[in-house]
């Protein structure tokens, strides 16, 4: 809307009140990369919120907005419902967020060790007989918080068992230190190429899909190192 009106006071819309906005001068306006503007322009499309065209030589994208009020009425309605629906899930999850720092967690028995029970390799034996690394923790279901960090690991463990049939074991520990990656932004550099992204469900899946080089385990330790996360971020267009 700042695009159309700057073009109409300017007297510089099309006779049909179309404006021109190229994905670099988009960018420059929003940070949104080329992938997350065609995401956004075909949702306000669908939303019929906008018509979009291509014009000239060489083509550029046209935009117009659609002055339909009765439309804008019925999405601001709908969102409203669902804010109320929002709102009342939040209030029902309120006691099960907390437990995001109570460290509510099932304890996987099969997995606790035994230390006199356990071979201990020499060159492992500090690391094996430490019992915060001999204790295997599963998320809890049940117990989830409602958080976008803790919905993405869920979906990576699900998917890893699935498409590797590897089951994900951790410490409490371990499973906060790698929600606040998952839940926060992460600096990436490839190259020329460096910025802060957000891990979404792509991500997960282009990871969990590739096939590597060298034999991998398909871990969340290996997702988020340096190196895997930079390449996925320049694939998906977020830096």
């Amino acid at each position: 809307m700042s695009k159309y009106l700057y073009f109409k006071t300017n007297k510089m819309l099309t006779e049909d009140g179309f404006f021109f906005n190229t994905v670099d001068n988009l960018r420059l306006d929003t940070t949104l990369t080329g992938k997350q503007q065609r995401k956004a322009i075909n949702k306000l499309e669908k939303l019929k919120l906008i018509e979009t065209d291509l014009r000239g030589l060489p083509p550029k994208r046209h935009f117009k907005p659609v002055k339909d009020l009765n439309r804008l009425s019925e999405l601001i309605q709908e969102g409203r419902e669902k804010r109320e629906k929002l709102k009342q899930k939040l209030a029902e999850n309120a006691e099960t967020s907390k437990n995001r720092y109570n460290g509510t967690f099932k304890y996987d028995k099969s997995a606790e060790t035994n230390k006199q029970n356990v071979r201990v390799n020499n060159t492992n034996e500090t690391i094996l007989n430490n019992n915060t690394k001999s204790i295997g923790v599963s998320i809890d279901n049940s117990h989830l918080p409602f958080t976008s960090g803790y919905q993405l690991m869920k979906y990576f463990v699900d998917e890893r068992k699935r498409l590797h049939n590897k089951d994900t074991k951790l410490t409490r520990e371990k499973w906060q230190e790698y929600h606040n990656q998952f839940d926060s932004e992460l600096h990436c550099r490839v190259g020329s190429k460096e910025g802060h992204i957000n891990i979404n469900k792509d991500m997960i899946d282009t990871y969990m899909n590739r096939q590597f080089n060298i034999e991998v385990d398909y871990s969340i330790a290996h997702f988020l190192s340096g190196g895997i996360i930079s390449i996925l971020a320049v694939e998906e267009g977020l830096i």
